[in-house]
């Protein structure tokens, strides 16, 4: 199982961001690092169809359309979450999207996940106004891993975070992504003890 990006290509406004990415990504966690205004998050996007770019997708060996995308791939973005009223039902939610409709919501994985991210402390029930950023982050992520999506994407999913839960983050990212493509975007150097392999984005693109 692999992603492969083909001559991929972004630009604004007359300015190339993004210039010719072509780089094969396979199963496990795939860790992109590079400065900031490098490009990575606009790189995320462009994978999940969010943005236009020039170049092609392959996943497979076949080429990906925003059907599959829609239907196979979720992207955790830093900040801006959706949420409605709990826990629960901001984590559920995704799961009435036609997209995911042979999905099915584990409650009791959803609760051992709380757990496991140092949310035990909140109700299922309890309202999401409740949570800081931090803690707001760490239950978008468990919404995503919910999904158990081929393709998982994530932009720097523990900013927010302290250097011990950052670590259970990874720890647990790196087992979640022995059967799936996992592409993470971060600055936080814990996460380099935990990828299967490291990219540098530099200039709009890869180096090493």
């Amino acid at each position: 199982m692999d992603l492969f990006v083909k001559d991929l290509k972004v630009s604004y406004r007359d300015k190339e961001i993004i210039k010719g990415i072509s780089s094969r990504f396979g199963v496990g966690l795939n860790l992109i690092m590079g400065d900031s205004g490098s490009g990575k998050t606009t790189f995320l996007k462009a994978l999940c169809f969010l943005i236009r770019f020039r170049g092609v997708i392959f996943f497979e060996n076949n080429k990906v359309d925003e059907k599959w995308i829609r239907n196979n791939c979720k992207l955790m973005i830093q900040s801006g979450f959706y949420t409605e009223e709990t826990l629960i039902q901001t984590v559920k939610k995704p799961f009435e999207f036609k997209y995911n409709k042979n999905k099915v919501f584990d409650e009791a994985r959803f609760e051992e996940l709380l757990g496991l991210f140092g949310l035990s402390k909140f109700s299922k029930e309890d309202n999401v106004n409740k949570l800081s950023g931090g803690e707001l982050q760490r239950l978008a992520l468990i919404r995503a891993l919910l999904l158990e999506p081929k393709l998982f994407l994530a932009d720097e999913p523990t900013s927010n975070l302290d250097e011990n839960i950052s670590q259970v983050v990874y720890e647990f990212l790196r087992n979640f992504c022995k059967d799936r493509i996992c592409i993470v975007v971060s600055h936080d150097p814990i996460a380099k003890s935990f990828a299967k392999k490291v990219y540098y984005l530099t200039r709009g693109g890869f180096n090493g």
